[in-house]
């Protein structure tokens, strides 16, 4: 797809079992590259108490924003997939207290914020 990375990490602290804060930030970025346009870009941010992976994808309509940590949600038929990812993503965020926001817009992309203290 010939998808560009942008990061900016700074050294943050998250008390999380490491393999579900690998399967949480592991879905959050497949689905930002499997939603993203050819030659798109993802962009990836960490700092104390935040992550956010942001696309150049198709993008979520707002008005189906409520249903997307819903168990077997699926937005693009094109796409595969069995819509169990971010139900799971939200679900280890409400075990750890970490606050999860998503912002989208239909054919500019989307972003996933998380927030813990």
């Amino acid at each position: 797809k010939g998808i560009v990375f942008e990061t900016n990490f700074i050294n943050s602290d998250i008390y999380i079992d490491k393999n579900k804060m690998r399967i949480l930030v592991d879905n959050l970025i497949s689905n930002a590259i499997k939603y993203n346009i050819k030659n798109g870009t993802i962009r990836i941010e960490l700092r104390q108490g935040f992550l956010s992976i942001e696309d150049d994808g198709v993008g979520i309509d707002n008005g189906r924003l409520h249903d997307i940590f819903a168990r077997y949600a699926r937005f693009n038929d094109s796409s595969g997939g069995f819509g169990l990812g971010l139900n799971i993503v939200k679900l280890i965020c409400d075990e750890y207290n970490i606050a999860i926001e998503v912002k989208s817009e239909v054919g500019k992309g989307t972003r996933f914020e998380l927030r813990w203290a």
